[in-house]
């Protein structure tokens, strides 16, 4: 199970709480927030730094309110309806070991295939079958194996890349979503939008169309949810392999933008 990370923060250098206070990309505005009030408690904290910490607080309060605001009214419709109606559908998505396996299944191809070659080359070497043939079909055959394996490594390599990708985009990350709702639960923190709070849509994939330019990595895709306020949301399949575009057109009930991508990474 992995630490909270306000539970974390204290065993952190000074150097290492200045770098999360900068990090854009891998750390959210909650973490940040978290670091910089840590680097005041140590008396480390800039000018500069107490200007962004006062920024990320009142943003996160203003965040705070509305998430309140929209409570209340969902609560509020639900006592004054004079025929309640069942809580609508939500799902949850998330990273799972399961997951995972389902999305690395070409990967997974092309690891026994690449080892299966290698006991092949080795079982032909120990039988000094390599050794008894000319020179020339020696060297054609090295070849052969060389440019294979070479065609296997970057297949390997590429799925590898995607699917790291995404686990950064998604690490602690859990999304419950439902009809006009999407929450977002990160480091213990829970964060509430609205449908109405989303600016535009994206979802990235494989063009599948095209049967005969189809790469191994075409199952992953992942969705880019531009809010009004400009904050960004990932939801990448690795949180649900079924397909992203599902959760669009179930839950989340918001026109979107359908691209292709030969590479999807975000």
């Amino acid at each position: 199970m992995k630490l909270n990370f306000r539970e974390t923060i204290n065993q952190k250098t000074d150097r290492e709480l200045e770098t999360i206070s900068k990090d854009y990309v891998f750390y959210s505005e909650e973490e940040r927030l978290i670091a910089l009030r840590e680097m005041e408690v140590r008396g480390i904290l800039t000018k500069q730094q107490s200007v962004e910490k006062r920024e990320l607080e009142s943003e996160f309060e203003k965040e705070l309110f509305r998430a309140d605001a929209k409570r209340v009214k969902f609560e509020d419709s639900d006592e004054n309806s004079e025929h309640p109606t069942e809580d609508p559908p939500t799902i949850t998505l998330r990273i799972t070991p399961l997951n995972q396996i389902r999305s690395l299944s070409w990967l997974l191809f092309f690891v026994f295939v690449f080892v299966s070659m290698i006991i092949i080359v080795s079982q032909f070497a120990d039988d000094n079958y390599l050794s008894k043939l000319p020179d020339r079909e020696l060297s054609e055959k090295i070849i052969f194996f060389t440019f294979f394996a070479a065609f296997i490594s970057f297949f390997f390599l590429s799925i590898l890349h995607i699917h790291i990708d995404y686990l950064i985009r998604n690490r602690n990350e859990e999304y419950e979503i439902g009809d006009n709702m999407i929450i977002r639960r990160k480091n213990g923190i829970e964060t509430y939008y609205s449908c109405e709070d989303i600016s535009d849509i994206h979802l990235y994939q494989v063009d599948s169309m095209r049967i005969m330019r189809l790469p191994p990595w075409s199952d992953y895709h992942f969705v880019k949810i531009l809010m009004k306020s400009g904050e960004v949301l990932y939801l990448t399949s690795l949180l649900y392999p079924s397909g992203l575009d599902e959760i669009l057109d179930d839950y989340i009930r918001v026109s979107y933008l359908n691209e292709t991508r030969w590479f999807p990474a975000t």
